[in-house]
């Protein structure tokens, strides 16, 4: 029996930030992580397996059948030399206007860092930038507080923004 779940493409984002910030002592413990959160070893493998988990399955899951197969985001915290087949989380205002021709203007969710004021736990999200043929745009690096998530899917030669979404419980 499946059951279904209202949420939003933040609410995913923001609960995988908390889930980061909840194994900072164990990962830490197990020196995964250091004391500045700058990961070692098996760092990206606990950051992709959460991010595939809590983020990626859940919006594929509230896609139409046939575009699940084909769905898929830029791995956490990895940098890509083309985006052009993915899918993409955007750090965008809440209620801003995205363009569903060209949703590459607004920056990127590329990972979670720590601020000044709050260094031992990972409160800025980190974008990047990509340009119009969705190659990065090397320079773009920039850091913010948390802003509003939304993900733009490849949809033929537009994108459709999802914000509330309908998740699948199997």
């Amino acid at each position: 029996m499946t059951s279904t779940q209202q949420t939003t493409v933040s609410e995913l984002v923001l609960n995988y930030r908390q889930a980061l910030n909840a194994l900072i002592p164990s990962l830490q413990a197990a020196r995964i992580l250091d004391e500045d959160l700058i990961g070692y070893d098996d760092w990206s493998r606990v950051c992709d397996t959460l991010y595939s988990l809590l983020v990626v399955e859940p919006i594929r899951s509230s896609l139409d059948p046939s575009q699940q197969a084909d769905f898929d985001l830029p791995c956490y915290d990895t940098e890509y030399e083309s985006y052009e087949h993915f899918g993409l989380i955007l750090a965008s205002s809440e209620g801003e206007t995205i363009s569903t021709n060209a949703p590459n203007s607004i920056p990127l969710l590329h990972r979670f860092t720590p601020s000044n004021e709050s260094p031992r736990i990972f409160d800025l999200v980190e974008t990047i930038r990509v340009d119009d043929n969705f190659r990065l745009i090397e320079d773009s690096f920039e850091s913010h507080a948390s802003p509003f998530f939304i993900c733009a899917v490849p949809n033929k030669d537009r994108w459709r923004v999802l914000d509330e979404i309908t998740v699948k419980l199997d």
